[in-house]
């Protein structure tokens, strides 16, 4: 034990207590700063489309099946290029030409519970900040859970409207102000929205 340095502790120290103070750290209360929350749920598929279209595309939001499919299929062909190639050279080049995209999409994913992409770095203070960073990856996105109302320190909208059918709304807004959209398909939309059931909180 003499021979371990001041410097060797305060480095375990940091590797343990580093992750633990962003672990603890809430989010940023109210909306989401990265935007709206992604369209419908992906399956493998769409995942994949998705993972290879944004392939640099660090702005934005990922749901929790895109980002789990598209890591599904990354370790599928992994394992299938690492068993079928010998020398390691295929699975080399196929590494470093998805390593973009997968801090990519691992960054959107982050984004989605309303934190920086740049705390994937967790993953450099291991096992700790690992086990953090899959924690957060596993977390319903941020809107949903804005939708417990008290339980993430948000009111809930007056009128009976859900935080989900407000931003439908204003979105609509946005399409009419531009031209995208006439007023009366505004107000059809709108009453539409209203007089249906509340819209679902997306993934």
């Amino acid at each position: 034990m003499g021979s371990v340095s001041i410097w060797h502790w305060l480095i375990v120290l940091a590797v343990i207590c580093l992750p633990l103070v962003f672990a603890f750290r809430q989010a940023p209360a109210g909306p989401n700063r990265f935007g709206p929350a992604p369209g419908r749920p992906m399956g493998l598929y769409d995942a994949v489309e998705s993972f290879f279209r944004n392939y640099v595309t660090f702005s934005g939001r990922a749901s929790r099946s895109e980002f789990w499919y598209a890591y599904l299929f990354l370790f599928i062909t992994t394992v299938a290029i690492s068993l079928a190639d010998q020398n390691g050279i295929v699975g080399s080049l196929w590494s470093l030409g998805t390593l973009l995209p997968a801090f990519a999409i691992a960054a959107r994913r982050l984004h989605d519970i309303n934190r920086s992409g740049w705390l994937q770095l967790l993953s450099w203070l291991p096992p700790i900040g690992f086990i953090v960073l899959l924690v957060w990856w596993c977390t319903p996105p941020r809107d949903a859970a804005a939708n417990d109302g008290d339980a993430q320190g948000v009111a809930t909208p007056p009128g009976g409207l859900s935080l989900n059918q407000l931003e439908v709304i204003e979105r609509l807004a946005r399409l009419k102000d531009s031209g995208a959209i006439s007023a009366e398909e505004f107000e059809a939309e709108k009453r539409k929205l209203l007089g249906g059931p509340s819209v679902r909180a997306l993934d």
